[in-house]
């Protein structure tokens, strides 16, 4: 399994502009991206880092090959940590993004970095070097969401056709790995860092490492594990802990048999690139404890459309966990409902249970929506709709509408009960955590999540975490790796851009899809939703 690989992937922007005075915003690994304010953040010595700022070269080169330089195109890079000065080989420039190798060299701790263009260095920044911090590559451009760039045995790419199995080798990919000896120039000699702790864990199951260490380009490293039993799904996590410090995560497809992966429990909705004329239900409850405050709200919303539809991937397979992150001010707008031709369904959709009924108004054409028991928008606080018990329930549309016809659609809900929450107030990030629940929809699937917030200067740091778990286990314990990702909570209470407890813990369960018919469509589904959020302090 040593095998080395002669190229390296490299995500970069290529802007060009004209010369101007250089400065540093932020530096991070080349491949995690996780920026400062996290515990696991840190440059690696020998490491591939990205410097990211204005003015940093007068334009923009491609990838350079080997021996890499000190100087390119009169850009340097100059670091200095506990009085001992390096100066990084660059791989790529241009005016706002410049990739390049820390010497194995420089000392851990804190110091500075500048950089030169033409003559005019740049303030200087602060940067933090540690020993290991590995960053994963993953790749973009796949329907699943930052899957790992992984080989199997024969050096043939991972993909849902081409899953691993349990038992086999595979070969993963990053930076960060730790220090090494010799011209790091040059291709480098692959050699095992067997003083480097490691740890790999797949589908949250530690996975046998038999080589990691440099691979055939200067800063990049290559990871050969053994996919560990028990796992499989089309979005497997896999995650590398070097130390005591956790990379970013990836997922990888492992099926448990043949080489197509699948995912059972996870939903996926049907229709992907076909014409359809398709009508989305879906009924909701979300408990809130916030604080000193409880906010229970049920909602209704009912969408007819027609277009070319595409769905992306499912995302994470039961079993996994994935840890993603914000660093800074700027928070994204929710897209309105539509982006395809909306269908008259009539002037209201109805909905009826054990409890009594409700009607949604058309929000637009084609869109219908309310909320029908608990706290509304205006204040008001409504009965409950969906009883503890659960029960069956029914959408109609009357007399239908000049686009879909008449329908009655009958449904079963299943309350999610969250059976621990009152013992989780603190969460120790050190340590794993235990979610326990009753109920849940049979054959689905389960997430845990969660949210801590803080501050790093005067940026918001928020970290993010999800967990899928078989509805019919009745626990999922969170994976310390998962948990030592996470930033120290440090706000607590209402945070109003994540529209919710800033620090929190929550479960919950969609039942779906649920097939219905009606005149004038070719696909109708149903999806039934229930969450519980609990604010809790990480520390």
């Amino acid at each position: 399994m040593r095998r080395v690989v002669r190229s390296a992937v490299f995500c970069v922007l290529a802007t060009v502009s004209s010369l101007a005075q250089p400065n540093i915003y932020s530096l991070t690994n080349n491949y995690s991206y996780i920026p400062p304010g996290f515990p696991n953040y840190g440059i690696a010595q020998g490491s591939i880092f990205d410097v990211f700022g204005s003015g940093l070269a007068p334009l923009t080169t491609n990838l350079q090959s080997m021996p890499l330089q000190t100087m390119l195109d009169g850009v340097s890079l100059t670091v200095t940590v506990s009085g001992v000065t390096t100066r990084p080989l660059i791989y790529y420039l241009s005016s706002t993004q410049i990739a390049a190798v820390l010497p194995s060299g420089t000392p851990p701790g804190l110091g500075q970095i500048t950089v030169t263009n033409g003559g005019a260095t740049s303030p200087a920044a602060v940067i933090q070097v540690v020993r290991s911090a590995f960053g994963l590559v993953t790749n973009y451009d796949s329907h699943y969401p930052n899957a790992a760039v992984a080989f199997d045995a024969n050096w043939a790419p991972l993909d849902t056709t081409n899953a691993a199995n349990p038992g086999d080798h595979i070969t993963l990919w990053g930076s960060g790995l730790g220090p090494v000896t010799g011209d790091e120039a040059i291709a480098p000699a692959p050699v095992d860092l067997s003083d480097i702790p490691i740890e790999v864990d797949i589908g949250g199951v530690p996975a046998s490492v038999t080589y990691h260490g440099r691979s055939g380009s200067p800063g990049l490293d290559q990871i050969n594990v053994i996919v560990p039993e028990g796992v499989s799904g089309c979005g497997v996590s896999v995650a590398v802990r070097t130390g005591s410090i956790v990379s970013n995560f990836a997922t990888i497809p492992v099926a448990a048999g043949g080489r197509a992966c699948s995912d059972p429990l996870v939903v996926n909705w049907p229709g992907s690139g076909t014409f359809l004329r398709m009508g989305s239900l879906s009924l909701s409850k979300s408990v809130t404890y916030e604080l000193s405050s409880t906010v229970m709200t049920e909602s209704a919303t009912a969408t007819f459309q027609e277009g070319e539809i595409t769905y992306g991937a499912a995302g994470l397979s039961v079993g996994s966990c994935f840890v993603s992150r914000h660093f800074g001010n700027e928070w994204s707008v929710t897209p309105g409902p539509f982006q395809l031709p909306p269908l008259d369904a009539g002037p209201a959709i109805n909905i009826s249970g054990p409890l009594g009924s409700a009607s949604l108004s058309p929000q637009q054409k084609g869109y219908y929506s309310g909320v029908i028991g608990g706290a509304s928008g205006s204040g008001a606080v409504l009965p409950a709709f969906i009883p503890d018990a659960g029960g069956d329930f029914t959408f109609g549309n009357g007399v239908g509408g000049a686009d879909v016809g008449p329908f009655t659609a009958s449904f079963v809900v299943v309350p999610l009960i969250w059976t621990n929450m009152n013992a989780v107030s603190t969460v120790s990030l050190e340590d794993g955590l235990t979610v326990a629940w009753n109920n849940g929809a049979p054959s689905t699937a389960v997430t845990i999540g969660g949210t801590s917030t803080t501050m790093y200067g005067d940026q918001t740091v928020v970290g993010y975490f999800e967990c899928l778990a078989d509805a019919a286990a009745g626990t999922l314990t969170v994976p310390d790796m998962v948990l030592q990702s996470l930033p120290a909570s440090t706000i607590q209470g209402y945070f109003a851009p994540l529209n919710g407890p800033a620090s929190s813990l929550s479960i919950s369960n969609t039942t779906g899809p649920i097939a219905f018919g009606a005149p004038g469509l070719a696909q109708g589904t149903i999806a039934v939703g229930f969450t519980i959020t609990n604010s809790v302090q990480y520390k």
